[in-house]
Formats: C-alpha cells, sequence, structure tokens
C-alpha cells in the first residue's frame, strides 16, 4: 500500500533526508515544499519525491527521486499528481532537464516535448535553480504544455 500526495510542511525534514541519500541538493526545499509530490509505505518511508520550482507563471521541475521498487505506472501516477498540483497552481508550463538520452522516451510518454536551450523562457535564468541547470553543456531540455 502506497500514498502520493502533496508534501506538506512536516515532511521537509524526510524529504531533505531523501533527497541528501542521493546526493540531490536540498536547496530551496524548505520554501518549495507544498510543491512536492511524495510517495510513501505504509510506514510512511518515501519511496519517490517530484517538485516543481515555480517561476512565475512557468515552472521547473526537481528533485525526482525514485526508489528501485516503485513500480513504471507510479512513475507515470507521480507525473499525473504533478500535472494537477502545477495546474492548481496556475503554471502553464512545466520544464525539466536531463542529461540521459535514454530517459527521453520516458519522458515524451508523460507528455514533455524535447526543446533547444534557445526556446527557454527568460523566467528560466532568472531562478539559482534555472541558472544551474543552464550551466550544464550536455543538458536536454524537455517542455509540457498544461
Amino acid at each position: 500500500m502506497q500514498v502520493i500526495r502533496v508534501a506538506t510542511h512536516k515532511d521537509v525534514e524526510k524529504v531533505k533526508s531523501f533527497l541528501n541519500e542521493v546526493g540531490i541538493s536540498t536547496e530551496g526545499v524548505e520554501k518549495l515544499i507544498e510543491y512536492f509530490i511524495v510517495i510513501e509505505d505504509i510506514d510512511g518511508n518515501l519511496k519517490a519525491t517530484l517538485g516543481i520550482e515555480p517561476l512565475n507563471n512557468i515552472g521547473i521541475l526537481r528533485s525526482m527521486v525514485i526508489h528501485p521498487a516503485i513500480k513504471e505506472e507510479d512513475l507515470f501516477t507521480i507525473f499525473q499528481h504533478v500535472y494537477k498540483l502545477a495546474s492548481n497552481k496556475k503554471l502553464s508550463t512545466l520544464y525539466l532537464t536531463t542529461n540521459k538520452e535514454k530517459s527521453i522516451p520516458l519522458f515524451r510518454m508523460a507528455g514533455f516535448e524535447k526543446i533547444e536551450r534557445t526556446h527557454l523562457p527568460k523566467e528560466f535564468g532568472n531562478s539559482r535553480y534555472g541558472k544551474h541547470l543552464l550551466s550544464y553543456q550536455q543538458a536536454i531540455f524537455m517542455e509540457k504544455v498544461m
């Protein structure tokens, strides 16, 4: 049995610990916790996270960590929850960055399309996280219009 839900302020330390375990930055998690979806097991242990960094009316996906025990259908369910959250927060477009060419088919199945770096909105570079992503030469950018 699993629970998929929007994280709350009570989840900050648990999410940060989960991200730290795999070496993912926890910068800004406190401020953005209500933009995170979590999957927990029956005992409350995190099995997956996926967050959004909002920038005006767009969002950048971040902090995607998936425990190996998570099934493929759960992965698509977490994306569906993120889309609902983005819609509730009035975000018009979501962006993600990957450096793994082999993950592109998965993200395409989730509704994202590959775009050129030059087609990213100005807001992308206005955030510290966005600037960090732009610094990677091997980065592949994708977007999903909501």
